[in-house]
C-alpha cells in the first residue's frame, strides 16, 4: 500500500515537471500596444499681430456728376460764345500700387478648432494714377455773330495716394495639427475708412474752331482730401506653427474687400471763364487686395501639456 501512494506521487511531481518545462519553452507575451496620447483641449484669450503687403486690384473709375449728362457752354471775356454738349468720356489705365499694412487684435480661442478676433488695421503707401478724356461738340459763335463748327478735347493725368482704416470681426477654424503646424480657414466682415490724399489733375485743352484746331493750352488743378466709409469683408486660408506653448507664428494669405473710394472738391489751378481742369469728383469702385500676411498671436496663458497613459510593464518569466 505504501509503495502504490510513492508511485503516485511521484507521477503527480512528473507531470508538473513537464508541464513547467514545456511552459518554459513558450514564447515570451507579446507587449500591449501603447495607449494612444489623449489630446488636451485648450480655451483662453489671445494677442495678435501682423504686417503684410497687399497687391491691389485695378479700381473701377467714374466721376459725379456724370459728364454725358452736362455741358460746356460757356461765354469768355470777348463775348464769344459756345454751346455744346459733351459726347464722349473715358477712362484709361486706373491702377494701385501695392500697399504696406499693419495690424493689430484681440481674440479667444473656443477648442482646438475654432476661435474668433477682432482686428485694427492700417493700409498706407498705395499710389492712385488715372487717366481720363472728355470730348464735345458744339457752335463757336463770335461776339461779331460769326457762328463755326468746334469741339474741345481735355486730357486729364491724375494722381494720388490712397490709404484704409480697417476694422474686422475675424472667425477662423483650425483643421488640425502636424508635427506643430496648423492649417486654417477663415472669414472676416467690418468696415473700413479709404481716403484719396494728395490728389492732382495735370492735362491739356485743345480746340478746334471751323476746321482749324487751336495750339493745345496746360491744364491742371488738385482735389481736396477725400474720405468713404464702406462694409468691407475677407476671407483667409494659412498655416500657424507652435514656436512655444504660447506664442504661434502665422503665414497667410487673404481677399480684402474694401468697397469705393473718392476723392474731395475739385480746384482748378488756372480757371479762365472756360474749364480748364475737370469739375468732377473722382469716384473708384470695387477696391480689393490680395494679402500676403505674417504675424504672432500670443496666448494669455499657457495650454496645458498632453496627458499622457503609461506604457504597461513588460511579463518577466519567473523560473
Amino acid at each position: 500500500m505504501g509503495s502504490l501512494k510513492a508511485l503516485f506521487i511521484a507521477g503527480v511531481v512528473a507531470t508538473g515537471a513537464t508541464a513547467a518545462a514545456r511552459a518554459a519553452d513558450l514564447p515570451p507575451a507579446p507587449p500591449l500596444e501603447p495607449v494612444a496620447p489623449a489630446v488636451a483641449e485648450f480655451s483662453g484669450w489671445y494677442l495678435r499681430a501682423d504686417v503684410g503687403v497687399g497687391v491691389n486690384a485695378d479700381p473701377k473709375m467714374s466721376t459725379t456728376p456724370n459728364p454725358l449728362n452736362g455741358n460746356p457752354s460757356f461765354t469768355d471775356a470777348a463775348g464769344n460764345t459756345y454751346v455744346g454738349a459733351f459726347n464722349s468720356y473715358n477712362f484709361f489705365k486706373p491702377s494701385l500700387g501695392a500697399s504696406g499694412f499693419v495690424d493689430i487684435g484681440v481674440g479667444y480661442q473656443f477648442n482646438n478648432w475654432f476661435r474668433a478676433d477682432i482686428t485694427g488695421e492700417y493700409r498706407g503707401g498705395s499710389s492712385f494714377s488715372a487717366l481720363d478724356t472728355l470730348n464735345d461738340s458744339g457752335t463757336f459763335t463770335t461776339a461779331a455773330g460769326v457762328a463755326s463748327p468746334a469741339s474741345h478735347s481735355l486730357r486729364n493725368f491724375y494722381k494720388g495716394t490712397l490709404s484704409s482704416i480697417v476694422l474686422l470681426a475675424n472667425g477662423y477654424i483650425d483643421l488640425g495639427t502636424w508635427y506643430g503646424i496648423t492649417p486654417y480657414i477663415g472669414a472676416g466682415v467690418g468696415g473700413t475708412q479709404n481716403s484719396l490724399r494728395d490728389t492732382t489733375d495735370t492735362g491739356f485743352f485743345s480746340t478746334v474752331v471751323g476746321g482749324v484746331s487751336g495750339a493745345p493750352s496746360p491744364t491742371g488743378g488738385f482735389f481736396s482730401d477725400g474720405n468713404k466709409t464702406n462694409l468691407a469683408w475677407a476671407v483667409m486660408a494659412g498655416l500657424g506653427y507652435q514656436v512655444t506653448p504660447n506664442v504661434k507664428l502665422e503665414m497667410g494669405y487673404r481677399y480684402l474687400n474694401l468697397g469705393e473710394f473718392k476723392s474731395g472738391t475739385p480746384h482748378c489751378a488756372n480757371p479762365d471763364g472756360t474749364f480748364s481742369c475737370a469739375p468732377f469728383i473722382l469716384h473708384g469702385k470695387e477696391l480689393a487686395s490680395n494679402d500676403f500676411r505674417i504675424g504672432m498671436r500670443w496666448m494669455f496663458g499657457a495650454p496645458p501639456p498632453p496627458v499622457y497613459e503609461a506604457p504597461p510593464e513588460p511579463i518577466v518569466r519567473k523560473y
